[in-house]
């Protein structure tokens, strides 16, 4: 009898786990569009300047719950929209030495946690693919950073950055005069009509 009863106590309890592991999956979560955002990089020559430039086309979507905690992101670059404002310079990056657009036309990255500080920046870690290789990189958001003027009320300005090793991505290119860390900048505002309920779609499309 003890043993029919202790089977039963355990049916209940993973029953119990299941439905509200239901639960917690059917509960709405929402999705910001990113093909707006900017996705800025720098990177020193000769120890002298910095080359500055931006990717004019960018996908991607980042996924949240009801209380704005953000659980994934994932977003892919056509490498070949790089600009300079430089059209000599512009060509050299797209080059095979540099960013090799004909054989890598994208570059993505997708998250594979994201840590949420009280108070302090949070932390986004996912695979950047890049030159054909993979490579875990972690962006540090910062909220609000300078509040640009022009923002509208209701509008929020996230600012993830961080620096990666050329090298590590097989770019290995004028290693004496280009330096080999490049600081990379992603910046999204939040607005309203870029946000949508998510759904297969996010899966498909980002």
């Amino acid at each position: 009898m003890k043993t029919r009863s202790g089977a039963l106590f355990l049916a209940v309890v993973l029953l119990s786990a299941a439905l509200a592991q239901g639960a917690r999956a059917a509960q709405p979560s929402w999705v910001m569009d990113l093909s707006e955002a900017d996705v800025t990089f720098s990177v020193q020559v000769l120890g002298i300047f910095a080359i500055n430039g931006k990717f004019e086309r960018l996908h991607g979507g980042l996924e949240f719950d009801e209380s704005c905690q953000a659980s994934n992101i994932r977003f892919s670059i056509d490498s070949a929209s790089v600009s300079t404002r430089d059209t000599a310079l512009n060509q050299v990056l797209r080059s095979p030495a540099l960013l090799n657009t004909e054989n890598f036309p994208t570059i993505s990255f997708a998250s594979n946690r994201i840590t949420l500080h009280q108070g302090e920046h949070d932390l986004i870690t996912g695979e950047l693919d890049l030159n054909g290789i993979s490579r875990e990189v972690s962006f540090v958001v910062h909220h609000n950073p300078g509040r640009p003027e022009h923002l509208t009320a209701g509008t929020t300005r996230l600012e993830a950055t961080a620096s990666i090793s050329r090298k590590a991505f097989g770019i290995t290119a004028l290693p004496i005069a280009v330096a080999d860390t490049i600081d990379i900048t992603v910046t999204m505002n939040t607005r309203p009509d870029a946000i949508t309920l998510a759904d297969s779609r996010f899966q498909n499309n980002f």
